[in-house]
């Protein structure tokens, strides 16, 4: 038996050529492009289809219902949240609505706080089946959701002081000032006892009283050292970083102002510079 040379012709009589041929490396071919002949037909085709009354009923109704249904999702998902029944709707629901959606921040101050004292008075009548569901929504209180529990609580508060510091104005006469920061703890005072469920029949003047003897009380306790200064640095950082940032740069600086006045009103001292 004899070795075959390496150039030796195939069996089939021609020489063994490489395994990738030169037209599988070159590039695929372009589809051939459609002729206007071509593009002229598929217009006249489907003008033609146009043309018959059920192919244009089918189509229309096929447009229709999907226009129908994407409507319908679209409002599903950016409907408005329903103010709900706060006398008669499960508690549950009357938590999501006030703490986790931006429809009661939408509402004006007057409108919340009536909303809060009824939730106030359906905690008070709270039966058995009600603590599971407040339970549960405890449970749900986490991420975006304890997020928007802090912006919709601190959103109240900012509006309700907003609502008398963009009345205030710092550079009427010291009696002025001093005549409308009292009026405005006065009506405070009120609105915290409606909160609160409160029938304390008190005149203005024991109001007004009142704030004095709680400004004195405090000063008594921070000079006393009950609260050390990390305390207090934490309580400023709380109402400064997690209540305040959702406050406008107009509305901080508006109700800074007006609640330094305050303080200075209630301790006695001489009001703003």
């Amino acid at each position: 038996m004899t070795d075959t040379p390496d150039n030796q012709d195939s069996p089939m009589g021609a020489p063994m050529g490489s395994l990738i041929d030169d037209e599988i490396l070159s590039a695929p071919a372009r589809a051939p492009r459609r002729t206007p002949r071509v593009i002229a037909t598929i217009k006249a085709g489907a003008g033609g289809a146009w043309a018959r009354p059920v192919v244009r009923r089918v189509l229309t109704a096929v447009c229709g219902v999907s226009l129908g249904l994407g409507a319908v999702g679209a409002y599903l998902v950016f409907r408005p949240v329903p103010q709900p029944d706060y006398d008669a709707d499960a508690l549950d629901r009357l938590f999501d609505y006030t703490l986790l959606t931006d429809e009661f921040n939408r509402l004006s101050v007057d409108e919340r706080l009536v909303l809060l004292g009824q939730l106030r008075e359906r905690l008070e009548g709270m039966g058995g089946n009600d603590s599971v569901l407040l339970a549960a929504f405890a449970a749900r209180i986490k991420g975006e959701l304890r997020e928007q529990l802090m912006e919709n609580m601190s959103r109240l508060g900012i509006d309700l002081a907003d609502k008398y510091a963009a009345s205030y104005n710092p550079r009427a006469s010291v009696d002025e000032r001093e005549a409308f920061l009292q009026a405005s703890f006065i009506d405070l005072h009120k609105r915290m006892d409606t909160l609160g469920g409160s029938t304390r029949d008190m005149s203005d003047e024991d109001r007004l009283a009142d704030g004095f003897k709680q400004a004195e009380r405090d000063l008594e306790v921070i000079d006393s050292g009950a609260i050390s200064g990390e305390q207090a640095g934490e309580i400023f950082g709380f109402m400064n970083d997690v209540v305040g940032k959702h406050a406008s740069p107009h509305e901080r600086a508006r109700t800074s102002v007006f609640m330094r006045d305050m303080s200075r009103m209630l301790r006695g001292n001489p009001v703003g510079p």
